[in-house]
């Protein structure tokens, strides 16, 4: 749908156009036979392996404990996906994201002899941009968009989100958010669900986790958290492997973003070379870039410097103060684990496009990307003024202005006002054709046709007037329909599942919404999907 049109490196991606190929090892449609083959788990991996297994093992469902044994063995491949951790599991495309992760494991399942493939989220709870994930909005009983904000005490600002601890702060969000919602045959269950997620005390990554998991737990999805410390210590030869390799990575990455700039493409991560793309939480504090400056490494806010001895002593004394960032987040899951896929959001998809040469130069094997579904949810009343104005689900622009202006042009009421004012010049020119035959025939009759027509003036006045207010009435019920069905296809004037969080329509639908997107999407379909609820 060109009004959800994203930008032109997924795009030409998706569209599998040849000008953007060699910056992906795998196309859209790879050799999945081939592709398994290839990522071949190591050592390193099998040790990973072991630590998702951990991560997981205390699940008692079904297809988790499947997915969980299939762990343990070499032919395991796993499809992976990742998301800032957003207040209440928000915004929609979260869901989306993983649901895309979740089908194409199952597809490869099915599709794909000799191999296992287990269905992973990433819980990115390392970035420490606090606004990107403190809100989550809905709309109200009285269908207004509302958000509900989580506000971040002064003394946790720049700290990673795994480090934040909830406080009274959610429980009185849940309290909002429950009376002032429409409440539903699925209202009780699911604020009492929440409460009992959402306690003071929990860790900010381990409330989003435990959410998840209710959610997904019967699809079999496993999460894994990379900023647990024992992670950290595992890890600690990827951190030292990166920045001992730091500019030959960097050059890496400078000649895959040359590249695009040459292609007329754009570069979503910005390259700097002063940077090494790794982050530090220095003391367990605020998580801070590490600058490279010749042969030192440093941190420019805290006034601190090391050399390649130092630092490496720091990352093996505390590995758990190093934090991959946006560039080296993919490359460090393919160091760990046997990614066959990863499924991504457009904007990924164009900083993966400057990481090629980096995967080359840490001798792993760049996975293939797999696009998320994107989704515009239909609920039943927006469904029935779609067919009430003969509009197609996939007929409605950004552009609120022209589609309302478009939309009234095409169903254009009559036009009464210059209607009567026609009809007004025709009486005229009967009253005087009248007046003129009323001279021929009889002068003193000329006052009863004045009146006459005086008073046939003022009734179709009246009328006039009724016929005004109707037309006018009817026009603005029409544009207050077409309001409603652009507010729900663009809250805040973005697209619906980058504003909207899943709360909204778990109270709503319950789990049927999830469902319905489940099963009424395909994972192929690179178009943008409607689902009717």
């Amino acid at each position: 749908m060109s009004s959800l049109s994203t930008n032109s490196i997924h795009q030409d991606y998706i569209t599998q156009n040849q000008s953007i190929a060699p910056l992906f090892r795998w196309p859209l449609i790879p050799d999945w036979n081939k592709l398994s083959k290839q990522v071949k788990p190591t050592d390193t991996h099998r040790n990973f392996m072991d630590e998702l297994i951990r991560q997981n093992s205390f699940i008692e469902h079904d297809k988790v404990k499947k997915h969980v044994a299939a762990l343990s063995h070499d032919n395991s491949r796993i499809v992976i996906t990742g998301q800032q951790l957003g207040l209440f599991i928000s915004p929609l495309y979260t869901i989306y994201k993983i649901i895309s992760t979740i089908r194409l494991s199952d597809y490869l399942q099915s599709h794909v002899e000799g191999y296992q493939f287990v269905p992973v989220f990433w819980l990115e709870g390392e970035d420490h941009d606090f606004a990107e994930v403190q809100k989550m909005y809905y709309w109200d009983a009285q269908n207004e968009l509302k958000h509900v904000k989580y506000e971040e005490h002064p003394q946790e600002t720049g700290i990673s989100i795994n480090k934040r601890y909830l406080n009274k702060n959610i429980v009185n969000l849940l309290e909002i958010l429950e009376n002032d919602v429409q409440d539903t045959d699925f209202s009780a269950t699911l604020w009492k669900h929440l409460n009992r997620i959402y306690k003071p005390g929990l860790i900010w990554t381990e409330g989003f986790a435990e959410h998840l998991r209710s959610i997904f737990n019967a699809y079999g999805l496993l999460l894994f958290n990379p900023g647990l410390p024992e992670v950290k210590r595992k890890s600690r030869l990827f951190f030292e492997q990166w920045l001992d390799n730091v500019q030959i990575i960097n050059n890496a990455i400078k000649n895959n973003s040359a590249t695009l700039l040459e292609n007329n493409y754009f570069t979503q991560a910005h390259y700097a070379k002063e940077r090494s793309n790794i982050s530090l939480s220095y003391e367990d504090g605020e998580r801070q870039h590490v600058l490279l400056e010749g042969e030192k490494y440093r941190i420019k806010e805290r006034n601190l410097q090391w050399n390649g001895k130092q630092i490496n002593k720091l990352l093996k004394d505390h590995p758990e103060w190093f934090s991959s960032t946006v560039l080296s987040r993919p490359v460090w899951q393919s160091w760990m684990l046997p990614v066959v896929s990863y499924v991504a959001g457009p904007s990924e998809i164009a900083y993966w496009a400057q990481l090629i040469d980096t995967f080359n130069t840490m001798e792993l094997t760049m996975p293939h990307l797999q696009p998320r579904i994107s989704v515009t949810l239909l609920e039943p009343k927006i469904t029935r003024l779609l067919q009430k104005y003969e509009l197609e689900e996939n007929a409605i622009p950004i552009d609120k202005k022209s589609f309302i202006q478009e939309i009234v042009r095409k169903r254009h009421l009559h036009d009464t006002e210059t209607e009567f004012k026609e009809l007004d010049r025709e009486l005229l020119a009967w009253q005087d054709r009248i007046l003129m035959k009323t001279k021929e025939i009889d002068t003193t009759l000329e006052k009863q046709v004045n009146k006459s027509f005086d008073n046939a003036r003022k009734g179709l006045s009246k009328l006039h007037k009724k016929l005004i207010g109707r037309e006018e009435e009817k026009h603005n019920l029409m544009v207050n329909h077409l309001e409603t069905i652009y507010q729900s296809y663009y809250p805040d004037k973005k697209a619906q599942e980058r504003v909207l969080g899943s709360l909204y329509y778990f109270n709503k639908f319950g789990e049927q919404w999830l469902e319905r997107v489940m099963h009424n999407t395909d994972i192929f379909k690179y178009e943008h999907q409607y689902v009717r609820l």
